[in-house]
């Protein structure tokens, strides 16, 4: 067919993170945590998939627990049979092309808390589903999610990678903020003033604690937590430009700013700035072969497919980024204008999320263009 695509889900796929014993008993400790100290978790410990679908075995029997964004849980019981993994049990699903490209997409971001498949995505919201709906569930965790049974997934995989806040969350927590969401409980007297001040101071601190770790929380609703004010950043390189708004072009076509001023951020002062998250978003880029190291030092995926190894001792990449001009240089760009600025960006369109773009932002001949330089030498051209 031409507008759809086959999605084979077999018994035998794994994925390593998602619904495990390990993930729930972890979560379990951060909530003793959080009632002993009366005072919310530390962020900076707090998994991703901390809400979710966990298997808890206990002395008599195995039951599970649906967690839901706020920490509240409910007891599933488990009474659909798993079985065995065996040959034939394989189902196969026609679905339209948008549905085979999200699912893909969202098994390939390592920056999300969901299964490394997309047998594991679908098992996970099939789960998920099926709880929240009819209060059952499997009698054990699937292997694709992490689960005993099967081939499973190795420890290293089935750890999470942090997260700081929901988008859900954050829009929460800005609402405790504003001293106008309180006053119906204090005029109907079940809230004082002196607690609703504590509400907010205790929002306060939470807004610091995240943005101490590096966040930035937009107050947009339709906004997630960023790890940049890209918007504000993109502004500030075009402050000389009168009359132009440098992230308005970005916003038009649904572009976000990844990791903005990649040299100054990232390269700089011999990677100065790398971390592992930011070497995974530039590992996907044409940057590639200038964070090989990098990727080498913090374990980033992907490694074994990006055409280096370690046969000769060592990983070796190209020279290192010294300036703008090598970036630049790397992705094959000719001097057209004014260079006002050089990130990483990506599509917020879906089946267009993953690739990560350098994108050359240029003022030349009195308007901003965006220069797009994709990991497999494509190229692409925006302007207003």
């Amino acid at each position: 067919m031409s507008d759809t695509q086959k999605l084979a889900v077999t018994n035998d796929s794994n994925v390593g993170i998602a619904t495990s014993q390990e993930a729930y008993q972890q979560y379990k400790k951060l909530l003793v945590k959080e009632t002993e100290e009366n005072s919310s978790p530390d962020l900076s410990d707090w998994k991703v998939g901390s809400a979710g679908l966990y298997w808890e075995p206990d002395d008599e029997e195995t039951t599970a627990k649906l967690v839901d964004k706020e920490g509240n849980e409910s007891k599933i019981s488990t009474t659909i049979e798993l079985g065995l993994m065996k040959k034939g049990n394989n189902i196969t699903m026609s679905v339209e092309q948008g549905i085979a490209d999200y699912v893909k997409e969202l098994a390939l971001d390592d920056m999300n808390h969901l299964p490394s498949s997309k047998v594991g995505v679908m098992i996970h919201y099939l789960s998920e589903g099926i709880a929240r709906d009819f209060q059952t569930t499997w009698s054990a965790a699937p292997a694709s999610l992490g689960g005993g049974r099967g081939r499973g997934g190795s420890k290293a995989d089935r750890e999470a990678g942090k997260r700081g806040m929901s988008k859900k969350e954050k829009n929460q927590l800005f609402a405790k903020l504003d001293m106008n969401n309180y006053m119906d409980d204090i005029q109907n007297g079940s809230m004082t003033y002196e607690e609703a001040f504590a509400e907010i101071k205790s929002a306060v601190d939470k807004k610091v604690e995240l943005e101490g770790l590096g966040y930035y929380l937009s107050p947009n609703k339709t906004e997630g937590v960023l790890l940049y004010d890209w918007k504000s950043i993109v502004n500030e390189t075009y402050k000389a430009k009168d009359d132009v708004e440098g992230c308005k072009l970005y916003m038009k076509r649904k572009l976000e700013v990844v990791l903005p001023n990649v040299f100054d951020t990232y390269f700089a002062d011999n990677y100065n700035g790398s971390n592992k998250r930011l070497t995974t978003e530039l590992s996907k880029s044409p940057l590639l072969k200038f964070v090989v190291e990098q990727m080498a030092k913090y374990g980033v995926k992907g490694l074994g497919t990006s055409g280096f190894g370690d046969e000769t001792g060592g990983f070796k990449q190209d020279d290192n980024i010294d300036s703008t001009t090598d970036i630049l240089k790397a992705v094959g760009h000719k001097s057209k204008g004014d260079v006002i600025g050089v990130h990483l960006v990506k599509f917020k369109t879906p089946g267009l999320m993953k690739p990560r773009w350098v994108c050359v932002d240029v003022f030349e001949n009195g308007m901003q263009k965006l220069y797009l330089y994709g990991q497999e030498g494509e190229t692409m051209t925006i302007v207003n």
